[in-house]
């Protein structure tokens, strides 16, 4: 929760202006794989470390 600005669209936009992002149609990307690999490695972290809810899965 709270992990993406408000306005979203406009966010990606103003970065996609500033070089950051390029845009294709309704899509997103970085500019630079070097970026996109440093975010993916973080993503893939953050979820080793978030363990899934299994204590509903052992009831009847």
């Amino acid at each position: 929760q709270g992990l993406l600005p408000l306005r979203l669209v406009d966010f990606l936009n103003d970065m996609a202006e500033r070089h950051f992002l390029e845009t294709d149609g309704a899509t997103w990307r970085f500019r630079h794989r070097l970026i996109q690999d440093y975010f993916a490695g973080m993503w893939e972290e953050s979820n080793e470390k978030i363990e899934p809810d299994t204590s509903k899965a052992d009831a009847p």
